[in-house]
């Protein structure tokens, strides 16, 4: 049976997804295919190069990198620069030159600007592919791969299940990074453009990816309010964060698969009876 782990975007809140792979090792859950979106692809690329220490490796790395602190704010000022940064620091943690060195089965999705379609990476170089993907439009610049002008998979596809189980993957477990965070009723018509458009793009990714929820036999999903995608100088505090959710949410994980499928394979077998039921 193969497992396969499918990883959601979330910028900085990829940290997160070390607590998740932590747990899978605990559980003696290994996977052979991998699959993922913007920060998902980065984390994923690492584990199908390194596995779990690589992520940490990046993750220690991308915090002790100054650069990225609040009180510089060369988020805002200099994208260009942090990106170049962060590709530069992939490239220290992923030793594979290709799709094919990788330990596991690597893919990833990124979005094509010219004709809006998704695009699946899964041949060539794979830390330039995984950048591809995490290029966040409007913020990070447009990568060029094979001809194509490719930015952020997350408009397309944040959650990519279904290409996983494309990949062959007999059971998807997931981590789900974004989430929408409540506001007041009464403070929404006073809401600053940016904060319009950034709700608004979340709302979509989310509504994508609930859809893609349905293949998985787990799904990861963390609290992890406050933060956002843009707190790159929070790593330490999304890392814990997402250990804490992840020991408490995933101390089952192997018992809890083995019920969704249970569960999954009752309604299959039993989906035309029970329909007529409601007819």
């Amino acid at each position: 049976m193969k497992y396969g782990v499918v990883l959601s975007g979330g910028g900085v809140l990829g940290a997160a997804h070390i607590g998740f792979f932590e747990e899978l090792e605990k559980a003696g859950i290994r996977s052979k295919i991998v699959c993922g979106t913007s920060a998902g692809a980065i984390t994923g690329v690492l584990y199908a190069d390194g596995g779990v220490e690589a992520i940490k490796l990046f993750y220690e790395k991308i915090h002790s990198t100054k650069m990225f602190s609040a009180k510089n704010l060369i988020l805002s000022r200099h994208p260009n620069n942090v990106f170049a940064k962060i590709e530069s620091v992939l490239r220290e943690c992923v030793k594979a030159k290709t799709f094919d060195d990788l330990k596991c089965k690597f893919a990833c999705v990124a979005t094509n600007i010219v004709t809006g379609e998704k695009v699946v990476l899964d041949s060539g170089d794979p830390v330039s592919a995984a950048m591809a993907s995490s290029a966040y439009p409007g913020v990070f610049p447009i990568q060029k791969i094979a001809g194509e002008y490719l930015v952020d998979g997350g408009i397309t596809n944040n959650f990519p299940a279904s290409i996983a189980k494309k990949m062959g993957a007999d059971v998807i477990i997931g981590s789900v990074l974004y989430y929408l965070p409540k506001i007041e009723k009464e403070k929404a018509e006073n809401f600053p453009r940016t904060a319009i458009l950034r709700r608004s793009l979340d709302i979509l990714q989310l509504e994508q990816t609930k859809k893609e929820m349905i293949l998985c036999d787990f799904c990861f999903l963390p609290n992890l309010f406050p933060y956002q995608w843009y707190n790159f100088d929070k790593i330490v505090a999304v890392r814990e964060r997402g250990r804490e959710e992840a020991r408490k949410k995933m101390k089952n994980i192997k018992e809890d698969i083995k019920i969704s499928r249970r569960k999954r394979s009752f309604w299959l077998k039993n989906y035309d009876s029970l329909a007529n039921i409601f007819k």
